[in-house]
């Protein structure tokens, strides 16, 4: 009798809990569409298209570069066994623009042999660590338009999986820039390359910790990986916060994938880590403890001299895109249901009365100027 009485219990707390959270959700689905940037401004040096999570498209009027590229957006991903969705992946790619890689006015097709200022088109995909909802879909990204892949060894054997997916594939596959390991008690340097009129750095930072990312790293991704699979079996491998600094216009950026405790290495990385606009993973980060978020915020916004965070990482993972061309007018992300986003809300208003930096939403799959009504870059 105890028993069923305590089952009740924990059903009824589970219920009133997912309603709550269900009100928290609507709240904020109104304010991040009360504060998102405007998509008029389209004429600035650099553009930036939000495609969920944490996939961004980044682009000058020559070079792109792809951040995570993950398209496919598999639904009942915790149940059952997901691969790269490539009629949606090819819609991506068509209706954000993606052009294929070339050099231009040299011989050479290949973004290794090409002189970074002749880049043109995608050029680099940068997967920020090699979960499913960062790195799956990237080798195939990268492939389709003879783009360079940034990975580590997680994301090679993930790559080896989409090349059998693909077939017959004459394009190159690049993974010789990857983060290595660092000497004990030592802060690796950031990794620095050019493509274009960008210069890129890649910093190692830690991912957000929690109960699922142990569930997620119960399996680290093997040799023989195939798809379908699960997602723990894609181990998390090298994590990286990626800064782009655009030479001609001076304006600075910084992506952080997740809401790991990344400040001492985005220290130790001095101006490699300075950044106009700070697009923050905030996925989980409503589930620590109110002291925690604020010290972390804190010091990102100390850290970087951000003016502006761009909240990313906060949607529902398996809800499609791309899947009807032309999208509907209203399409709008959904919050992901089981992360407490007020309370993270909570914080970065704090953080916006007290060290003033502007918080805004990105706009959805449409193009926009991630430092509209900024002054001059301070970077």
């Amino acid at each position: 009798m105890r028993q069923r009485i305590d089952l009740r219990l924990t059903i009824s707390a589970g219920i009133v809990a997912l309603v709550l959270l269900s009100a928290c959700a609507d709240q904020f689905k109104d304010r991040v569409r009360d504060s998102t940037l405007s998509t008029a401004a389209k004429e600035g040096p650099v553009l930036v298209t939000y495609s969920g999570i944490s996939t961004l498209l980044i682009q000058d009027n020559k070079t792109q570069i792809v951040i995570d590229g993950y398209y496919s957006r598999e639904e009942h991903m915790i149940v059952r066994k997901i691969e790269p969705d490539m009629p949606e992946i090819e819609r991506a790619a068509k209706q954000l623009g993606l052009n294929r890689f070339f050099c231009a006015g040299q011989p050479s097709q290949n973004v290794v042999d090409c002189p970074a200022a002749a880049h043109r088109g995608l050029s680099y995909v940068i997967p920020m660590h090699a979960h499913y909802d960062h790195a799956m879909d990237s080798p195939i990204v990268a492939a389709m338009h003879r783009a360079r892949l940034i990975a580590d060894p997680s994301v090679k054997q993930l790559t080896k999986a989409a090349i059998q997916m693909l077939g017959e594939d004459n394009t190159q596959f690049d993974w010789s820039i990857k983060p290595e390991k660092p000497p004990a008690g030592e802060l690796d340097p950031p990794k620095v390359f050019r493509t274009g009129d960008f210069e890129v750095a890649l910093i190692r930072t830690p991912h957000f910790d929690s109960f699922v990312q142990h569930f997620l790293n119960r399996k680290q991704t093997r040799d023989n990986f195939t798809f379908p699979a699960r997602i723990h079996e894609m181990g998390e491998g090298h994590g990286v916060s990626v800064q782009i600094h655009h030479r001609s216009s001076g304006w600075s950026m910084l992506i952080i994938g997740s809401a790991g405790d990344v400040g001492a290495r985005l220290a130790a990385a001095g101006p490699r880590a300075k950044a106009d606009v700070v697009f923050f993973g905030i996925g989980g980060l409503g589930l620590k403890p109110k002291t925690h978020r604020k010290s972390l915020t804190e010091t990102i916004v100390e850290v970087t001299g951000a003016r502006r965070i761009i909240p990313t990482h906060w949607d529902a993972h398996g809800q499609k895109l791309f899947n009807k061309l032309p999208p509907a007018d209203n399409l709008a992300l959904k919050p992901f249901p089981f992360d407490p986003l007020d309370a993270t809300l909570r914080t970065l208003d704090e953080l916006q009365t007290t060290t003033q930096p502007d918080i805004r939403f990105a706009p959805l799959l449409k193009p926009f100027d991630p430092f509209q009504d900024l002054s001059e870059p301070a970077h």
